[in-house]
């Protein structure tokens, strides 16, 4: 037991969540030990060998919410850090025609007035209105929800913020945030959008790690936090990591190890 007392912190599970912990416990000056119980560490971000030869990640496969504010506080690229970002939406129909959308915004315009030329006006104002709701909710991240029965002064402070916050909202903005919070997505983009495959292929995004379909309740909000995912400041994108996530993790365990 006495060995115990050589650590400020020991971290229980080595997954991407606890990497990530005892990498900033250890560059803030702590003594971390990490406790993991298989012989990788990455959690469900992982890639492994399945067949001799081939790496697959056989878990979490996506990169795409991996907040920036760790990759600088932690500089990951130095240890490694590389992500690729996934350049292209591809929506293939029965009729042998498709919906592709990439990174170039007038061959974007160009492939939806293909489909629906009243469309391209209607995704300018999607995306608008969109990219207003994450950024109001984006703040709420990182901020501690305030205790209403209590009297510290953090807290008062935390209501006082979060009171302004929500009194700088217009109405416009109050309302597409409930909505996104608590109806479908489906609904949502039907008051923008009428090409079946254009809103199929934003209503997709919806449907990612839970068991409900774009025109269920409660689709709106997996829609609008996926939808929060950044590469390189490009807000709603994508990305892998060279070498699975696997690779991801590995890069977290090197800089936890840096930091001591």
């Amino acid at each position: 037991m006495s060995d115990l007392h050589a650590y400020d912190a020991i971290v229980i599970g080595g997954g991407h969540n606890g990497l990530t912990n005892a990498a900033y416990l250890a560059k803030a000056g702590q003594r971390v030990l990490l406790l993991e119980q298989r012989h990788i560490v990455g959690g469900a971000a992982i890639t492994e060998e399945l067949r001799p030869g081939f790496n697959f990640t056989t878990f979490s496969y996506a990169l795409s919410l991996l907040r920036p504010e760790i990759i600088a506080e932690l500089d990951l690229v130095r240890f490694g850090f590389m992500p690729l970002y996934m350049r292209s939406h591809f929506a293939p129909m029965a009729n042998g025609d498709y919906f592709l959308i990439g990174p170039d915004a007038a061959v974007n315009r160009a492939e939806i007035a293909r489909h629906s030329k009243a469309d391209v006006d209607g995704m300018e104002r999607f995306e608008h209105d969109t990219a207003r709701v994450r950024q109001f909710v984006r703040p709420l991240f990182d901020s501690i929800p305030p205790n209403l029965f209590s009297d510290d002064p953090a807290d008062t402070e935390r209501m006082a913020w979060l009171v302004k916050h929500l009194g700088n909202a217009d109405k416009k903005l109050l309302h597409d945030t409930v909505r996104l919070l608590t109806g479908s997505i489906a609904d949502f983009v039907d008051d923008y959008l009428e090409s079946d495959i254009i809103k199929a292929t934003i209503c997709s995004a919806a449907c990612v790690g839970i068991k409900l379909g774009p025109m269920s309740p409660g689709s709106g909000i997996n829609w609008l936090y996926l939808s929060m995912g950044e590469h390189d400041g490009i807000g709603g994108s994508w990305s892998f990591h060279k070498g699975g996530n696997g690779g991801f993790t590995q890069v977290l365990a090197r800089a936890a190890t840096a930091y001591g």
